[in-house]
């Protein structure tokens, strides 16, 4: 049951013990509420009327709202004509169905001389039963030991605290809702942006939601820290004593329950945030890889292309040109590809790992690894293919060196021939 829609009515309202609920219970568990005899009921404004009635009845759980109240006016200090308008403002106003009313009468010598006439049960339109003192309101219906002191029971309740009580608590109530209304907003936030093309604006977007984590965990615990605190403060009947016996303080124990109501909620939040986080988070992380992923192939693929380009420009040419064999274009271009290889396999090996993990991108990943995969195995031949053709025309060039050699060596040792007298 949500306090969020039973907001109490002003404390000074509330604190005027025009209506009690000590938190009794008939043997059917019907509800007990307590009109003190106070004088006060009557001077209520309809509006305040109706504000107390509803908050005391929403106070309770739906069932006990379907079984019906029993309500014990105590009227033994007043008058008929009091204890007369007492019931018709509870029939006209009463929210809820009412069981029994109990009209304890007024004891007064003269109101004892009109009390006839008054007690015309037909005349209210309620289930109305009078009695002359409280203890006839323990007619096996109602057990002695859930009455409060006003009316004769053992009952230990304090309205004055039993406010307080109930300020904190729905207080409490109150607060939790707000974190349970900010873990949903946090959610749809986090589900609905948008993830970030650069690298930068995921790294930043990821430390944003880190944040907003952190400080709703943050603010769940302390929730539940402070239910803790707030559950101790009711179990102790006063600054020095615990309470001993719930079982004489009922409406504590309504108390708990609410308390404990609120704090598996947000128990039940933070499972929720953490459900939902356990999937999201990996796929902030997913982007942000993705992205570096995007920036070093983006950074490196027109190199590698530009690179192929001069490697085939070159390797035409070894066959034309023996110059080339010893040229300084051909050694930049080898070493450039020597050089790119390894970072272009590592960007693979990196994409290869992502696909592997079930990335969300997976359709946009696969065609870069297959079209990387491809430039590096091109390269790689056509390396190979140049540097075999290369060696080729070094050895070719050193074959023709020696016999460029052996024919100078030749005509030298002709002309001697040919010279000699």
């Amino acid at each position: 049951m949500s306090i969020m829609s039973m907001m109490a009515p002003h404390p000074d309202l509330l604190s005027r013990e025009t209506i009690t609920a000590p938190g009794g219970l008939t043997k059917d568990q019907h509800p007990i509420l307590v009109l003190p005899d106070n004088f006060r009921f009557t001077s209520l404004t309809d509006e305040e009327l109706d504000c107390l009635l509803s908050y005391y009845c929403r106070i309770h759980t739906p069932g006990e709202q379907k079984r019906g109240f029993v309500v014990i006016v105590d009227r033994r200090n007043d008058t008929w004509l009091q204890a007369r308008a007492t019931l018709m403002k509870l029939r006209e106003h009463f929210p809820s169905r009412i069981e029994m009313i109990y009209c304890i009468e007024p004891n007064g010598i003269i109101q004892k001389t009109f009390g006839a006439g008054f007690k015309q049960v037909n005349g209210y339109n309620l289930p109305v039963k009078f009695v002359q003192k409280p203890e006839e309101l323990c007619d096996g219906f109602i057990p002695h030991d859930q009455l409060p002191p006003t009316v004769g029971g053992p009952l230990l309740y304090d309205h004055r605290i039993w406010c307080e009580h109930r300020v904190a608590v729905e207080k409490y109530e109150m607060n939790t809702c707000e974190l349970d209304a900010e873990s949903t907003d946090v959610m749809d936030k986090m589900r609905n942006t948008d993830l970030p093309n650069e690298t930068d604006e995921t790294d930043e977007l990821i430390k944003e939601q880190l944040v907003l984590r952190n400080h709703l965990k943050n603010d769940v615990n302390e929730g539940i820290k402070r239910g803790n605190a707030l559950q101790d403060c009711v179990l102790q009947y006063d600054s020095a004593h615990p309470v001993v016996n719930l079982e004489r303080i009922p409406d504590r124990m309504r108390n708990i329950l609410l308390i404990r109501e609120c704090m598996e909620r947000l128990s039940q939040v933070e499972k929720q945030f953490d459900n939902f986080w356990s999937e999201h988070y990996p796929t902030l992380l997913q982007c942000q890889q993705l992205r570096k992923f995007e920036v070093k192939f983006r950074d490196l693929w027109p190199t590698l292309q530009d690179r192929l380009k001069a490697l085939n420009l070159v390797s035409e040419k070894i066959g034309d040109a023996v110059d080339l064999v010893r040229s300084d274009e051909l050694t930049d271009v080898m070493d450039d590809i020597e050089e790119l290889i390894p970072q272009a396999k590592d960007i693979l090996a990196m994409g290869k790992r992502l696909t592997a993990k079930r990335h969300y991108a997976d359709d946009s990943i696969r065609p870069k690894c297959k079209e990387l995969e491809e430039l590096i195995s091109e390269l790689e031949t056509k390396s190979k293919t140049c540097e075999e053709k290369l060696q080729r025309c070094r050895e070719l060039e050193d074959r023709m060196s020696k016999v460029r050699s052996h024919t100078e060596t030749q005509f030298v040792s002709h002309e001697r021939y040919l010279c000699t007298p």
